[in-house]
């Protein structure tokens, strides 16, 4: 049995199947807090030792304007369809069962394969995908300023200095909601708005190599996420060496410190030694470390991590609405639809579909 929670936060979770659940769950638009429905359903211990953490750890959020509908939308679907989770679990379970698909001994503990990435790092995908297009049609490291749309539906792009470049049949905007609202404000400022209320955290990570033989912990995992309770000021630790064979020779350890977020955003405005004194004390506590590191970087993430308030769903198909207006652009991003890589290629695959459907196919 877990020691996270106390016998009072474990009677409680358990009582979850027998929570009623509230009649406007049954509304097709509802929302709530993530705070609010893991509080209601789960208890309030399992929501800040459980969930709180695990979703510090995904979007540097406050669970307490979280939402559900847009992070969690199976938790929705479950309580309105089997009045709780547990049951709702235990329904699928029973019916996995029967179908054949019984519990697989693969499918419990950690999973080994589930993490992949570039061996040189993400940067390859964008090189990747440059070096794919026509070497005329590519400028790399250019700010835009602005998009604009002529007289005859086409699409025109603005460097920094204002310089032209198009006109273009069509645009994709695939940069975060607060610099998207810039760049369309000329052509559509309702958009623009809508765009501006998305809100974006930021988040500081300090990067330590040690050598192995100074960790007396075993690492068995691929990181830790710390309960805002604790009054810490890291939010997660990453053990990207762990979690990714090759980013440290063998005898070294990779971890990635967390610091920031919505929470915590004071901590970003901190001096690089100040952070990296906060990460090593607190990582040493945690882990067993003895020694100064191997080697230490800093790097801030401002304003990089959407925002999922309660309402998103509504805000995003609000903006998805304007955007179907203006034949010829696009959006596409973690701000909308899923802060996750494999979400962002989806949302990129999806806009640049969309994008062709409006043109006639060209010549074979």
């Amino acid at each position: 049995l877990t020691r996270l929670l106390s016998w009072g936060g474990k009677f409680r979770l358990v009582a979850e199947r027998w929570i009623p659940a509230p009649k406007e769950i049954q509304c097709a638009d509802y929302d709530e807090s993530v705070a609010s429905f893991a509080t209601r359903r789960l208890g309030r211990e399992a929501f800040e030792r459980l969930v709180q953490p695990l979703l510090a750890g995904i979007y540097t959020a406050d669970p307490e304007q979280l939402s559900l509908a847009a992070t969690m939308p199976d938790a929705i679907v479950a309580e309105r369809e089997y009045g709780s989770l547990t049951r709702a679990i235990l329904h699928k379970a029973r019916q996995a069962s029967s179908e054949g698909g019984g519990s697989d001994s693969r499918a419990s503990g950690a999973r080994y394969a589930s993490f992949v990435t570039p061996r040189e790092g993400l940067g390859q995908l964008i090189e990747a995908l440059a070096q794919r297009l026509p070497p005329a049609g590519i400028h790399l490291g250019k700010p835009i300023s602005r998009v604009s749309r002529t007289s005859d539906q086409k699409w025109m792009v603005y460097l920094e200095n204002n310089e032209p470049c198009g006109p273009y049949d069509g645009v994709v905007v695939a940069v975060p909601a607060p610099l998207a609202a810039v760049l369309v404000d000329e052509v559509d400022p309702q958009l623009g708005e809508l765009l501006s209320n998305i809100s974006y955290a930021s988040s500081a990570v300090v990067c330590l190599v040690y050598r192995r033989d100074q960790i007396a912990r075993q690492l068995d995992g691929f990181g830790l996420v710390m309960p805002s309770v604790e009054q810490k000021n890291i939010v997660a630790a990453s053990f990207s060496s762990v979690k990714y064979p090759g980013r440290a020779p063998d005898d070294q350890v990779l971890v990635r410190v967390f610091l920031g977020g919505a929470l915590q955003p004071e901590k970003v405005d901190l001096t690089d030694e100040k952070l990296q004194q906060l990460a090593e004390d607190e990582l040493g506590e945690l882990i067993g470390i003895r020694g100064a590191p191997l080697r230490v970087d800093v790097v801030r993430w401002r304003e990089k991590m959407p925002q999922y308030h309660v309402g998103h769903v509504q805000l995003v198909e609000a903006i998805e609405q304007r955007v179907a207006q203006l034949d010829g652009l696009e959006l596409a991003g973690n701000a909308y639809r899923g802060v996750g890589i494999p979400q962002c290629i989806h949302s990129g695959d999806n806009a640049a579909r969309r994008l062709l459907a409006h043109f006639p196919p060209g010549p074979e």
